[in-house]
C-alpha cells in the first residue's frame, strides 16, 4: 500500500483484523434491520434531508447506534413500506 505521500507501507493482517469495504449502492439496497448512520439536515417539519447514509448491515441487536452533530441513526424491522418510509416511496435505487 502507499500513504498519501507515495510512500510504500506494509500492513500486515491476522484473522482478527476486521476488514470493510465501502461501495456505493442504491436505496433500494438498505434493508430493514439494517443498522444505518446519517448524516444531514433536519427542516423545520422535522424531516432529515439525508447527505450520506453508512449501512452496516443487519444488526445483531435489532437497535441501531451511532451519532452526528446534525444527524441520526436508525435500524429497524418491517417491510418494504419500512424502506418506503425511511426514504420515501419512488424509483431510484
Amino acid at each position: 500500500m502507499t500513504d498519501s505521500s507515495g510512500n510504500t507501507v506494509k500492513v500486515t493482517l491476522s484473522s482478527a483484523t476486521k476488514l470493510t469495504k465501502t461501495v456505493t449502492v442504491g436505496k433500494a439496497r438498505v434493508r430493514p434491520g439494517d443498522t444505518v448512520v446519517v448524516q444531514g439536515l433536519k427542516n423545520k417539519s422535522g424531516t432529515l434531508a439525508a447527505t450520506s447514509l453508512s449501512d452496516s448491515g443487519a444488526s445483531s441487536s435489532g437497535g441501531g447506534s451511532g451519532s452526528s452533530s446534525s444527524g441520526s441513526s436508525a435500524a429497524g424491522r418491517g417491510g418494504s413500506s419500512a424502506v418506503n418510509s425511511l426514504f420515501g416511496a419512488g424509483n431510484g435505487g
